[in-house]
């Protein structure tokens, strides 16, 4: 066998990763909705470009992100449980296995279906230099709300 190192190459163990409240600000109950970021603007030198972010999210039971909208593209791929995506003119009902992509400024909303929690790993494009990128700016989170300069 070939055995090939790879010192440049970083390993994230998602287990290791705080969880965030990502859902206080909507006045939902302490960690109902988590997120964690796994890769970010602050994972690896300038040689890794930091052209995306990948984010962890846990929900509840019952948790609903109301329609929200954001400048940056985003995928969506199910892990576990059951969840509805919905924008004004459809719902569609996602699982394991699903994936959802969004473009920049499409209003949507989600929410989960039963009684178990869903996981999802978004991918996000960072933008203006990355900030939409970062753990700490604040921007990122479905949660975020941003005026579309388009109106």
């Amino acid at each position: 066998m070939i055995r090939k190192e790879c010192p440049d190459m970083i390993a994230i163990r998602g287990k290791e990763v705080e969880a965030q409240d990502a859902g206080a600000r909507s006045g939902l109950p302490p960690m109902a909705f988590t997120r964690k970021w796994l890769v970010h603007r602050e994972v690896g030198d300038d040689s890794y470009g930091h052209r995306f972010a990948l984010r962890e999210f846990t929900l509840a039971p019952g948790v609903y992100a109301s329609m929200h909208k954001h400048q940056y593209v985003e995928a969506v791929y199910v892990i576990s449980g059951e969840l509805f995506f919905e924008n004004f003119d459809e719902k569609i009902e996602v699982g394991p296995g699903d994936v959802l992509y969004t473009y920049e400024w499409e209003p949507h909303a989600l929410g989960v279906i039963g009684d178990s929690p869903a996981k999802i790993v978004c991918c996000i494009d960072c933008l203006n230099g990355g900030d939409n990128c970062s753990p700490t700016s604040g921007k990122g989170g479905p949660q975020t709300v941003e005026t579309d300069p388009k109106g």
